[in-house]
């Protein structure tokens, strides 16, 4: 029955990221998404938001994540955090890189030569961020990249995003990144 509940839910979480995509996306001719429109379906979630480093952004955590240990190789490919279910299910990983001279073209390139699916602008929060897709070891992963004055972003990537209950609670998650107060 809960996984029942859990599938319904995920859905109409789905349903309404779609929609309020849609809505702000014939504003500005990019999808808008905003806290607000989520706040309701998260107060359905123990969880809490959390300061990601020090780097002035936040994110609605729900209390089933906890912090898993970064490996060295994985810090020195730029991963700052990486959030797990107990069970290793469900993952983010959190990773902060300098594109250094790179544009945003070239970036965009750079993602559809590594397999990178639906590569969107999209403003977060009234802040700008870029959606795609990537399968990494047969697992379906969405990724928000934030950017940063000087070359800076930093990526979220959420997986198993072909699994619909953990599709809906990641949709809350990247509803919830915004500025840090």
């Amino acid at each position: 029955m809960k996984k029942l509940f859990a599938l319904i839910l995920s859905l109409c979480l789905l349903a309404a990221c779609c929609a309020f995509a849609e809505e702000a996306e014939e504003d500005n001719g990019m999808p808008e998404i905003n806290w607000a429109d989520f706040e309701e379906a998260a107060s359905q979630i123990d969880g809490q938001f959390v300061a990601i480093a020090d780097l002035g952004l936040k994110m609605f955590v729900p209390a089933v994540f906890g912090n898993a240990e970064v490996s060295e190789e994985q810090k020195a490919a730029g991963v700052i955090a990486i959030l797990s279910t107990a069970d290793g299910a469900g993952r983010v990983s959190i990773t902060y890189q300098n594109l250094g001279e790179m544009d945003d073209e070239a970036f965009v390139e750079e993602l559809e030569k590594a397999g990178a699916t639906d590569i969107d602008p999209a403003i977060l929060n009234g802040g700008d961020a870029m959606s795609y897709d990537l399968e990494v070891n047969g697992t379906k992963t969405t990724n928000v990249v934030i950017p940063f004055e000087g070359g800076d972003i930093v990526t979220f990537s959420f997986a198993p995003m072909d699994d619909e209950g953990f599709k809906g609670v990641a949709a809350i998650m990247i509803a919830s990144i915004q500025d840090a107060e």
